[in-house]
């Protein structure tokens, strides 16, 4: 296969988003000395150091209003439809709501960085290893409204604030077709002859997300929970061909059982769940859990295998308690509209019911960060029935392994 003009660019944007992550060189302490310019924002911003215990929420919002509007980055197109609420719970205040990819957000927030150019006031997104290394850098600052700190765990606001998490990704199947569950009781199942040609998945050269997850099973726990998978489901101890361990295994074993790759998660549950289709619909894997609200949007025939069906893990996704979980928000540094981005951030962690301002994300999968909001209805309640993955890399790990399992998927498939 040769490569297109639009894979070649769409690697460089990969290779910049990494390149900056993995390359900072800066210790994991979190924004530390500054330059004076920083400084001086921060003291005028009242943020990092400068952040009070307790803020007057009118001088606030007259700030804000001195200010006239709020810009945000963010990587689901669900923020720009909240424009008109969020400009009247605040009126004087103007939301610029900007839909742009995950890994796509890092380049040009950084690229902008670089050149001094801040028009970013907020950044919303859930590439949180490249996040992570935003806050490291002094280049994203927290924010924790009041009102919901103390019903925000810990670990959701040690850094920047975790907005939502969830399963993570998960595998669809068609309950339309399946009458009952599939015979599939593990993930060394979709390598079986029946089912080639019948797993359909985002391209993690496109969609960060789906990158995350197949460098999570590569991590030593993980490919060591699917080499004991493995053994269990085949009565044999697994044949590694080469491969470094079995979570790379996995991975050609899929693409060689010609996995169907296509260019995003959307596309994955069209096919996965269009009505009327001739012969086996095909399962879908590496979709986040929250694309069930496609089921009513696009009237598509959507399950999940979960919880507690898929040994060793049925979510791709990593413990709450981890860095890398979930999605977050933060006040890019030197923005224009500090004050406006605490309305917007305050605004996003929703109502007293986890609504408002967080109703498009209080759907199935996505589960909020509050611990006084429950998950959507028809969602997993109990959340320790999901099998999840026994391993929890770190930034760092990620940051020396996500370039070698994106190099080794492109041995794969071209």
């Amino acid at each position: 296969m040769k490569k297109s003009p639009k894979m070649l660019v769409i690697g460089v944007i990969l290779l910049l988003s990494v390149s900056f992550t993995f390359a900072t060189g800066q210790e994991e302490t979190g924004p530390g000395a500054v330059d004076p310019a920083l400084d001086n924002w921060l003291k005028e911003a009242q943020l990092g150091p400068y952040l009070a215990d307790q803020e007057n929420w009118d001088s606030v919002y007259e700030k804000a209003k001195a200010e006239g509007k709020v810009v945000v980055y963010s990587s689901t197109s669900r923020t720009a439809k909240l424009k008109d609420l969020f400009e009247e719970t605040y009126p004087g205040v103007v939301l610029e709501a900007y839909k742009i990819e995950t890994l796509q957000i890092i380049e040009k927030f950084t690229r902008e960085q670089e050149s001094k150019i801040y028009n970013a006031d907020v950044i919303f997104n859930d590439s949180v290893a490249d996040m992570k290394m935003l806050w490291n850098d002094g280049r994203m600052y927290a924010y924790v409204p009041e009102r919901v700190k103390n019903l925000v765990p810990a670990y959701f606001q040690d850094w920047l604030l975790v907005h939502r998490w969830g399963p993570g990704q998960v595998i669809y199947y068609n309950p339309v077709y399946w009458k009952e569950l599939p015979d599939i009781d593990s993930l060394w199942d979709f390598t079986r002859e029946e089912w080639r040609g019948k797993v359909v998945m985002p391209d993690p050269l496109q969609h960060g997300g789906t990158l995350d997850s197949i460098t999570f099973i590569t991590h030593p726990a993980n490919a060591a929970a699917l080499a004991a998978a493995y053994e269990k489901e085949f009565g044999k101890k697994i044949d590694l061909q080469g491969h470094e361990n079995a979570g790379y295994h996995f991975l050609a074993e899929i693409v060689q059982n010609k996995a169907v790759i296509v260019k995003s998660d959307d596309v994955v549950v069209e096919h996965v769940g269009a009505k009327g289709q001739a012969g086996v619909p095909p399962f879908g894997m590496f979709v986040t859990m929250s694309k069930m609200r496609k089921r009513e949007e696009l009237g598509l025939d959507l399950a999940v295998l979960a919880p507690g069906i898929l040994e060793p893990f049925e979510a791709f996704g990593l413990p709450p308690t981890s860095d890398l979980t979930g999605a977050v928000l933060g006040i890019a540094a030197h923005a224009p509209h500090p004050y406006a981005s605490r309305l917007l951030i305050d605004f996003l962690m929703g109502d007293a019911k986890g609504d408002a301002g967080n109703e498009p994300w209080h759907v199935i999968g996505n589960w909020s960060s509050r611990t006084d909001v429950e998950t959507a209805e028809g969602d997993i309640r109990n959340r320790d029935a999901l099998n999840t993955m026994p391993g929890t890399p770190s930034v760092e790990w990620v940051a020396e392994n996500q370039p070698k399992v994106r190099d080794f998927w492109l041995t794969l498939v071209f």
